[in-house]
């Protein structure tokens, strides 16, 4: 599984024609799409590190993101695209509705 640290926004309508229009529940399971680009899309779980009940949209959010279904192979794709500060949208299906930089991560 990989896990990854970072600092996420959901973007507002003046950022992004397609964001979402309300707030985020931090509460729930916010399962997403990540995008770390050259084609690689995967699930993940996106989870408050503070506590955090909402995502205000257009604030900033320091997350951890689980990744389960990133295993063996999938990871021995993508490692190159995992550095520290390397930036992601994050989807659901083909809408981006926010990015994010890692500011961490480990693979286990």
């Amino acid at each position: 599984m990989l896990l990854l640290e970072a600092k996420i926004t959901f973007y507002t309508k003046e950022d992004w024609p397609d964001a979402l229009p309300h707030n985020v529940d931090a509460e729930g399971i916010l399962r997403a799409s990540i995008n770390l680009g050259d084609g690689y899309l995967f699930s993940g779980q996106i989870k408050a590190l503070y506590g955090e009940k909402v995502y205000m949209r257009g604030e900033y959010y320091n997350v951890l993101i689980e990744c389960p279904t990133i295993e063996d192979e999938a990871y021995e794709d993508i490692k190159y695209l995992l550095t520290i500060g390397r930036k992601f949208t994050i989807q659901t299906a083909f809408r981006i509705v926010g990015s994010g930089n890692i500011t961490d991560f480990l693979y286990y």
